[in-house]
């Protein structure tokens, strides 16, 4: 069997090959730091996303099924952002309430992405949720 690191073509082949693997890691890794970074932020957006949607629907439960007023309806809201774990301050709006008639909530928080950069041209997102609903009172 012949061994190939005795002879002049191999080693000099193993010199020239040392560098390849620093230089594609140098390559790839920012872009698989980018992608996963990418991924924590779209996971961030899906949990807000959540979280608002809920606001919404907890604060319709409480515009259809009692007598409060509409504070009491957005503290409702504001409440389950909270609950949710959003230190972001939710604005919110409680459509007209009238029985028989369909009544809505919506909730709205700013949104803003913290690894990739801004996407679009505005300068902030917004995550918004809306709930629809029959007045029963």
């Amino acid at each position: 069997m012949r061994n190939l690191n005795r002879g002049g073509r191999s080693r000099e082949k193993n010199k020239s090959q040392r560098g390849a693997a620093a230089v594609e890691a140098g390559f790839l890794l920012p872009l698989v730091l980018f992608v996963m970074l990418g991924l924590m932020d779209l996971g961030r957006y899906l949990w807000v996303q959540d979280v608002v949607r809920e606001a919404a629907s907890q604060g319709l439960r409480m515009a259809v099924l009692h007598e409060p007023d509409e504070a009491a309806v957005e503290d409702a809201a504001i409440r389950e952002v909270r609950k949710g774990g959003l230190r972001l301050d939710p604005s919110v709006a409680v459509g007209p309430r009238q029985p028989g008639n369909f009544t809505n909530v919506q909730v709205s928080v700013p949104f803003s992405f913290l690894f990739l950069p801004d996407l679009g041209e505005t300068d902030s997102w917004a995550v918004s949720a809306s709930a629809e609903g029959i007045c029963e009172r």
